[in-house]
């Protein structure tokens, strides 16, 4: 995934960030949804991850819950079987069941009709991003 974004995956203090966040987090605001290859247990071959956030509270979101979605990604050779759409449309069911009002997420431009027959749009305010380090 992080590939098909240009970002270079290969950094050791990432994954040990994102293995401690995981461990503390995973069952209580973050859940991990992956397809196993058929015939070989244990194989990944397509996975997404969600959590949920507090943000302040506002007229729309009264609760200040908010999803987002990321880590969406599947195997080059099992890509266009529908297993993007099943691991997003099961993390969907998740943040529903939450009575999570939100769900955000990036893109990749080979992703984005994906999602946007999943319902995500550009929404009315365009997100910025500023970079402080």
């Amino acid at each position: 995934m992080y590939e098909a974004m240009g970002i270079d995956p290969d950094s050791a203090a990432w994954r040990q960030a994102a293995k401690t966040a995981l461990t503390e987090r995973l069952g209580r605001d973050f859940v991990v949804v992956v397809a196993e290859h058929p015939d070989e247990t244990g194989q990944l071959v397509a996975s997404g991850a969600g959590c949920v956030t507090t943000r302040l509270p506002g007229p729309r979101n009264p609760t200040a819950t908010v999803g987002y979605l990321q880590w969406v990604a599947t195997e080059p050779e099992w890509r266009g079987q529908g297993l993007a759409r099943a691991v997003v449309t099961r993390l969907l069911g998740w943040y529903r069941d939450r009575r999570v009002p939100t769900v955000e997420l990036h893109a990749t431009p080979d992703a984005e009709h994906l999602y946007r027959s999943l319902g995500f749009d550009q929404g009315g305010n365009p997100g910025l991003r500023l970079r402080l380090a």
